[in-house]
């Protein structure tokens, strides 16, 4: 069968027709997801966080420094927090607890604790907790008198690479309690 000019003429204008909206389709759904590894890397990092913190004898500090040097391809020294807060239940079969301690993540941008902001003054990525610890509402977890309970952070600011997908950068976030 052979095709004329005219109609191989027609084929070429709908291809450069189609062409940069498939393109443009192509690249949003290269940017959602971008965006979804970046988050799904903050949640196991957060989880991860919690595991390390409530069973080893390391730091903050080292457990904070020890997450971040597996978040690639994010670039948490830029974009990217970690908070790690340590609290004990007030009352049994209670949502409260008293925050004891607070670490920042001296290596990355800082944030602010969705847990407790209140810390007032930071020394090397250590929060001066008042005398009289502060008292906060858990999420879901109803704990007895005594427990210690962690709460890792990871805060994440997700810039898109073509801005016609996502119009606005993304502050990704994911909590740990453990």
């Amino acid at each position: 069968m052979k095709i004329h000019a005219r109609e191989r003429g027609v084929s070429l204008i709908e291809f450069a027709l189609v062409l940069p909206i498939m393109l443009l389709l192509m690249l949003a759904v290269f940017d959602y997801g971008r965006a979804i590894q970046a988050n799904n890397i903050i949640i196991n990092m957060s989880r991860e966080g919690g595991n390390l913190v409530a069973r080893t004898s390391a730091t903050p500090q080292f457990v904070m420094a020890a997450l971040a040097s597996t978040s690639s391809p994010l670039v948490m020294s830029t974009y990217g927090g970690i908070v790690i807060t340590r609290l004990t239940a007030n009352a049994d079969d209670s949502s409260q607890a008293s925050v004891v301690a607070q670490s920042r993540w001296i290596g990355g941008r800082a944030v602010v604790s969705h847990i407790w902001n209140g810390c007032g003054t930071w020394i090397s990525g250590e929060c001066k907790v008042p005398t009289t610890p502060p008292v906060v509402t858990l999420p879901v977890l109803m704990l007895k008198q005594g427990d210690e309970v962690y709460a890792v952070e990871v805060f994440y600011r997700y810039d898109p690479v073509f801005s016609f997908a996502m119009p606005t950068e993304a502050n990704l976030y994911s909590l740990t309690l453990l």
